[in-house]
């Protein structure tokens, strides 16, 4: 294998290996990443895909007026989180059931200039709200976090829409200052060690770039999640029409399909935003 580059992706961002940083003069945002033991640096397909079209998400949502909240389940590297808030997302979350994972992610947002919006990264089997403050419910443990500033959750008519802060679990908050309770900054990336069970509500944008079976199981948590716009990547040819159908249906349409080297990522919107038909691209 040669050595990875820097890679331009959609309009704005430079991917950049972590020893790559600082090398090079670019007029793209550098996305830097470190891929710690065992993960990529973001330059697969399936991830390049996601980033594009996560890129054209963010651009519309944010023609609102709102900074779109971002929901970014199997986070890995964290990659897609860090990416969001960079291209412009609110408050913004990273999900992944293993703790190496979000150890990885917490490297990369540091490494992005970004920062944590919770005290620490909360393991969880469950969380549940109490006034701003999560706390872990696994029997024996006693890990705590924040909750980060609220961004605003402004979806298409159909679903719920409003300009105000939200917590975690899409509740508006008591705040009228315009933050959650708790530490944290508007500008930071929360991360959490657990699945998409861990939060309610609905966010604009939700992104997933996990492999097809594993979409397809979760698929119930994933769509009750989305205010907006679900992205989906890590789908291979054989297993693309299988998902695009499954998640084609009930509340949301498909918009977009793209495909590189065998691979496939979708775009899907809440029915009253996304019409019925859909590109490929």
């Amino acid at each position: 294998m040669g050595k990875v580059r820097p890679l331009d992706v959609g309009e704005r961002l430079k991917l950049v290996p972590f020893w790559e940083r600082g090398l090079a003069v670019s007029d793209r945002t550098p996305l830097i990443i470190d891929p710690g033991p065992s993960f990529g640096t973001g330059d697969h397909p399936t991830t390049i895909m996601a980033l594009e079209l996560l890129e054209e998400a963010v651009n519309e949502a944010s023609q609102t007026g709102c900074e779109p909240t971002l929901l970014d389940v199997g986070t890995g590297t964290g990659v897609l989180a860090i990416a969001g808030k960079i291209l412009g997302t609110g408050f913004t979350l990273g999900l992944d059931i293993d703790s190496a994972s979000v150890f990885t992610a917490r490297r990369n947002v540091d490494l992005n200039g970004l920062v944590l919006s919770g005290r620490s990264s909360v393991t969880c089997s469950t969380l549940v709200s109490r006034q701003g403050t999560w706390k872990e419910t696994s029997p024996g443990t006693e890990a705590r976090a924040t909750a980060s500033v609220g961004a605003d959750l402004c979806v298409h008519p159909g679903r719920t829409r409003r300009c105000a802060p939200t917590s975690w679990d899409g509740r508006p908050c008591p705040s009228t200052s315009g933050h959650c309770p708790g530490e944290g900054s508007r500008g930071g990336v929360d991360l959490v060690v657990g699945g998409v069970d861990c939060v309610r509500g609905l966010f604009q944008i939700v992104t997933v770039n996990l492999v097809a079976p594993v979409l397809l199981r979760l698929k119930k948590d994933l769509t009750d999640r989305v205010g907006d716009t679900l992205i989906l990547s890590g789908i291979a040819d054989v297993m693309a029409d299988e998902v695009i159908a499954a998640f084609g249906s009930d509340d949301l349409s498909v918009s977009k399909i793209k495909s590189r080297e065998g691979w496939n990522a979708a775009v899907f919107h809440a029915d009253s935003a996304g019409g019925n038909g859909f590109n490929e691209a």
